[in-house]
């Protein structure tokens, strides 16, 4: 009986569809080797490529069919070199794909120090000694969600 030491062919047209800033979500068309097992993903974030299966940080292994993959927790800003690697049933590894993808910067959040307008046309309608009635204009401004008198 002859060895197989054939690897199978890579996945093609690995892209990436979802990036947040602590996820990447990829997909690709899967394999055509008849014999091809399962799939691995494999990153690493120094700027080097994975040269095979186990060099870098292993994010899974799933059967081969399967065509996507949402890596998780990453790190905001972060260039995250994939790699995707197909094992057939005789334990062979295909050379991978890479796709190089930067996870997006966090979104700053932009403190409103702009007051809004002041009411206008404050007037007393009736005065006596423990009560006051207020009459005004309310502010134009959009953002204005309420009123203190003090």
């Amino acid at each position: 009986m002859q060895t197989d030491t054939i690897a199978p062919e890579d996945v093609t047209n690995l892209d990436s569809t979802t990036i947040t800033t602590n996820l990447i979500a990829l997909t690709w068309t899967s394999s055509t080797s008849a014999d091809a097992d399962s799939v691995r993903v494999v990153y690493r974030t120094d700027g080097t490529v994975p040269s095979d299966p186990t060099d870098g940080i292993i994010f899974l292994t799933q059967l081969a069919t399967s065509n996507t993959v949402t890596i998780t927790s990453l790190t905001p800003s972060i260039t995250y070199n994939i790699s995707v690697f197909v094992k057939d049933t005789a334990g062979n590894w295909s050379d991978g794909v890479n796709i190089a993808v930067t996870t997006d910067d966090p979104v700053t959040v932009q403190t409103d120090t702009i007051p809004p307008e002041d009411v206008t046309s404050l007037t007393s309608t009736t005065v006596t000694h423990n009560y006051i009635s207020l009459t005004w204009t309310a502010s134009t401004s959009a953002d204005a969600d309420g009123i203190r008198v003090l």
